[in-house]
Parts: structure tokens; C-alpha cells; sequence
């Protein structure tokens, strides 16, 4: 018997090195692609709360001039002025560094004769039913999240 490394030897180690980094590149690339996508459904779920937040605070600031008086089933985008937020007409994105659009749309709400939302019954003044759509702004047809919330006049402004 010889002491000697054979070639057969040397091809099988070699092969077998390259299937464990073949392997260790795959789970590498899977790695970074999952990080990719929950890095993006992270900041669309931050989005999302960022803009049932604003709302809140435009209803406590003026419920008549912020919420109220916004046309029902319209399009609106919320923008951050560095000091105060707003909506808007035009479609912004919800910062400079992001590429995220926020969308907004208010619905009438009507009650039953129990004073339970219903689809017919007496129009709530004090209510709106909010959509909130976040998107990107190179397709606003792919929404990546949609949330529905309720929005009262709770300080009677």
C-alpha cells in the first residue's frame, strides 16, 4: 500500500468542498433575499401605523377642518412638513428616503336603528371609515398593504 495522496483522493475531497460552499452560497443568497422581503414588509407595516397615528392627531387637532371637510371616496397622501403633518392631493412619498406612498380615503359611515354600522340606516357625522393603502411609487396599481380603521370625533372640534 502506498502512503501517497492518489488523484482519486484529491477529486473526491475536491468535490466534496464544493458541494458544501455550493450549498453554504445558496443558503447565503436565500439569507439575503428573506432579509430583502421582511426588510420591506417591516417598513410597509411602520407606514401603515405611522398614518393611522397622523390621522389621529390631524382629528385632534380639527376634526371639522382636517377630517370632516375632506370629499368622501377621494384620494388623499399624507405629507410631513418637518414640523406637522397633512394630506394632500398629490401623491408624495411618505419620506425622503423611502419610496413608499401612503394613501388615504374616507367613507361615509351609517348606522341601524341600534346604532350599529350598517350598510343603510342614518349617516354618522362623527364617523369615518378610513382606507389606508401603502404602496410604492413606482406601481401604484401593487398594493402591499391595505387597513381599514375608524376615525370618531372625539373632542367635538
Amino acid at each position: 500500500m502506498s502512503r501517497g495522496v492518489s488523484i482519486l483522493e484529491v477529486v473526491i475531497v475536491s468535490a466534496i468542498i464544493l458541494v458544501v460552499v455550493t450549498g453554504i452560497a445558496g443558503a447565503w443568497q436565500l439569507y439575503i433575499m428573506t432579509t430583502g422581503i421582511v426588510s420591506e414588509q417591516t417598513q410597509v407595516s411602520l407606514a401603515s401605523g405611522e398614518i393611522e397615528e397622523a390621522l389621529n392627531i390631524l382629528r385632534d387637532t380639527s376634526w371639522s377642518s382636517q377630517i370632516s371637510s375632506k370629499t368622501l371616496n377621494t384620494n388623499y397622501y399624507l405629507t410631513w412638513n418637518g414640523s406637522s403633518y397633512s394630506l394632500s392631493s398629490l401623491a408624495l412619498s411618505l419620506s425622503a428616503t423611502s419610496t413608499l406612498i401612503g394613501r388615504v380615503i374616507f367613507q361615509s359611515v351609517l348606522r341601524d336603528a341600534q346604532s350599529n354600522i350598517a350598510s343603510s340606516g342614518t349617516l354618522d357625522a362623527d364617523t369615518r371609515l378610513v382606507t389606508i393603502d401603502i404602496y410604492k411609487n413606482e406601481d401604484p396599481g401593487e398594493i402591499l398593504s391595505q387597513s381599514e380603521m375608524l376615525i370618531h370625533n372625539l373632542y367635538d372640534n
